[in-house]
């Protein structure tokens, strides 16, 4: 039996997840307290500006005739931005969905080619072995809210991964099992790709 490194089947793949999931260096507390004085001193200084205002409005009512043009830009350069961010989060959801589309696809490819292995005892545990995965895949998306949970379904898929390949490996290695394994684990791999 092969080994999984000499396969060529990346197991580098959860390492993203967890990136994902938040598992980084960045200091949360730091970056809320950074966060709420900028807030705050943007509420300050507009505060201050509106009472700088009114101040000068009171001793000369017409410097306020040349904000117009002012206010105009300002407007529209907030409208430019809230567009931009709008186009943005629509073509990551976009392509999100897409990912999961194209997973999907994956997995009932891989799921039809299991058809291709001659032992039915193999077949019906890769069959079953990928179910598994399907539902930990799924449960990963809806526990994601949760990242000790999430991490614990990654470390659960990942496990099924190592599995599934080792049994296909297994169930293919036989020489005249050729064109099922060229088959069988790219359809594999791209479904363990696309996680």
């Amino acid at each position: 039996m092969k080994h999984i490194a000499q396969t060529g089947w990346r197991i580098s793949r959860p390492v993203s997840i967890m990136a994902f999931l938040g598992d980084s260096d960045i200091d949360w507390p730091a970056l809320a307290l950074a966060g709420a004085m900028l807030l705050m001193a943007m509420l300050g200084l507009s505060a201050l500006g509106h009472r700088y205002g009114k101040r000068i409005l009171a001793g000369n009512p017409d410097a306020a005739t040349g904000t117009g043009a002012v206010e105009a830009a300002v407007f529209s350069l907030l409208g430019l931005l809230i567009a931009f961010t709008f186009s943005g989060a629509f073509l990551r959801l976009d392509a999100r969905r897409q990912l999961v589309v194209e997973e999907v696809n994956a997995i009932g490819t891989a799921f039809l080619r299991l058809d291709l292995i001659d032992d039915p005892t193999e077949r019906q545990l890769l069959q079953k072995l990928l179910k598994e995965y399907v539902n930990s895949r799924i449960r990963l998306w809806a526990k994601m809210s949760h990242r000790s949970a999430a991490l614990a379904e990654v470390t659960v898929a990942c496990a099924l991964q190592r599995e599934i390949w080792s049994v296909a490996i297994t169930a293919t290695e036989r020489p005249e099992l050729e064109s099922e394994r060229l088959l069988v684990l790219p359809a594999l791999n791209e479904t363990f790709d696309l996680a």
